[in-house]
């Protein structure tokens, strides 16, 4: 059970350092420029606002990873809250940029990778977690 427990507090972990790496583009115009391909953007003030907001909010996400981690079985909701709706809303903004034309696919296809291994390995660390909540409830009646 302890290596189940240790896969989930991985999770949160893996999910931690992402959001730590995502909040610098949003912190630094020239990192988001290099990573997106966005050459000619040039930031104004009103952008710098909404990103820097944006970076608390994900900076603030990578905290409470870091806090589930430290009771990665009770704290599994935090998990599926993560998949549904942050994960699910970035997936969807990262299609509607590459929609409009912004963003070149290319740009986001790492993103999108991303994406297809931390959505299936954060339901599936929810689901292992509510199995081992589950099994200890039992173990304990």
């Amino acid at each position: 059970m302890k290596q189940k427990s240790g896969f989930i507090r991985a999770c949160y972990y893996f999910g931690a350092v992402a959001d730590l790496i995502a909040a610098l583009p949003l912190i630094f115009p020239d990192i988001a420029k290099l990573m997106f391909g966005l050459d000619s953007f040039t930031p104004d003030n009103g952008y710098l606002y909404v990103s820097r907001i944006g970076a608390s909010l994900m900076l603030g996400w990578t905290f409470l990873l870091v806090w589930g981690s430290f009771k990665p079985i009770e704290r599994k909701g935090i998990l599926l809250l993560t998949v549904f709706p942050v994960l699910t809303g970035l997936l969807i903004s990262s299609v509607l940029v590459v929609n409009s034309g912004f963003i070149e696919t290319e740009f986001m296809l790492p993103l999108w990778i991303f994406y297809a291994i931390i959505i299936p390995l954060y339901i599936y660390a929810y689901i292992l977690a509510g199995k081992i909540e589950t099994w200890k409830d039992e173990t304990y009646e």
